[in-house]
């Protein structure tokens, strides 16, 4: 029973572990409304959650700190990113109107359905922080 109980901790311990290495918590200052995937969200202060699933499918939530509102989206492997770059949400902007692109992480840029890039596209970044919150 001893070591029922011991194995059953260190189970625990291994699978938060993991759970931990698998999953990074960072904040973000956007300064302007803008559309992530199918959801409209205001400017402000939010909290990014990105995960990689078993299948290693890359998930993030953008959660705003304001309202609590929040969007899941899926990223699609752009390109690795070397040399290691600052974290960073990329944003596709046509006059006012702005499309969630991309986000970079310390290794890979991921990117998200958004509108087609034009001539008239500008491209805007915001720096992404560690929580320290954690």
């Amino acid at each position: 029973m001893n070591a029922t109980f011991n194995l059953s901790i260190a189970a625990s311990v291994l699978l938060a572990a993991v759970s931990t290495a698998s999953a990074q918590n960072l904040k973000a200052e956007v300064p302007f409304a803008f559309d992530a995937g199918t959801t409209h969200m205001q400017a402000g202060a939010y909290s990014v959650i990105w995960q990689s699933t078993n299948s290693g499918v890359p998930l993030m939530q953008l959660r705003s700190e304001e309202n609590r509102s929040s969007v899941l989206m899926v990223g699609r492997n752009e390109y690795s990113a070397t040399p290691a770059g600052p974290l960073a949400l990329r944003f596709a902007c046509v006059d006012t109107y702005c499309v969630l692109a991309a986000i970079r992480t310390s290794t890979t840029v991921y990117s998200f359905p958004a509108a087609k890039i034009t001539p008239e596209t500008r491209i805007a970044t915001v720096l992404l922080k560690p929580d320290r919150s954690e």
